[in-house]
């Protein structure tokens, strides 16, 4: 009985050594060859943040993914944010771009730009697709977004937790640029014509969204809740509120 066992196991350990082969894993898929990928969008000098005017209004067109000759990104100027998308040319000594927003808008249009290898200088036109509007030229300088919680007026509303006695001698427009402040150092786009013009003089100001919500500090939020409150008591007591 032992011995039948015994031949049995044996039996069962051969016709395991002797079953399939294990599949191999699947072999990686080769990678194409340098001429085959084009830029590469990390590495690719046109990614970044080109700021500028359009008009009067400052203008951040920012490069995201640069993919043989294909360019996606965004344009942000005036509180609004869209979509750009397009093809890129290289020369010998520039990248020629051209770019289109969605058209879904009455204020889009496509960009035609030129950006020198020499110095990085951006330079072109913005043709909007409503012909009724006009073209309009700009040039752009690549700058690199950095929060900065002492840029601009009134710094200690996103440096520290302010007090009342903070902001009660102000006036409602005091209050409000102190809030919409915060808000700038995030690179938030402004639709309201007069935060616009104060922010869009401000060299350190890039348009970057239009929405900063979930990108102000914990401070900057307990703070905004603090000046919304004041705001609203100066509109109320005006004549008798402030300086």
């Amino acid at each position: 009985m032992r011995q039948t066992i015994s031949l049995f196991f044996l039996a069962a350990i051969m016709a395991c050594n002797n079953g399939p082969a294990k599949t191999p894993e699947a072999e990686a898929p080769k990678q194409p060859a340098a001429s085959e990928q084009g830029r590469d969008s990390k590495s690719s000098p046109l990614k970044g943040n080109w700021v500028g005017f359009l008009g009067d209004n400052r203008l951040n067109v920012q490069i995201m993914a640069v993919s043989s000759n294909q360019v996606t990104g965004r344009s942000i100027a005036a509180g609004n944010f869209r979509e750009i998308t397009g093809a890129v040319e290289e020369t010998a000594d520039a990248y020629k771009l051209h770019l289109k927003e969605p058209g879904d808008d009455k204020y889009d249009g496509e960009f035609d730009i030129i950006i020198k290898k020499n110095g990085m200088i951006c330079e072109g036109s913005w043709q909007p697709f409503d012909k009724t509007l006009k073209t309009k030229q700009f040039t752009l300088s690549k700058k690199e977004f950095v929060y900065k919680p002492d840029a601009g007026l009134f710094p200690e509303a996103s440096q520290r937790l302010l007090k009342e006695d903070d902001v009660a001698n102000y006036i409602k427009s005091e209050l409000r640029l102190m809030r919409n402040s915060m808000y700038a150092r995030h690179g938030y786009s402004f639709k309201m014509k007069d935060m616009r013009s104060e922010f869009d003089k401000q060299e350190w100001y890039i348009p970057m969204n239009t929405d900063v919500r979930t990108e102000l500090t914990a401070i900057e939020k307990k703070n905004e809740v603090l000046i919304k409150r004041y705001e609203k008591y100066a509109a109320e007591f005006y004549d008798d509120f402030g300086r």
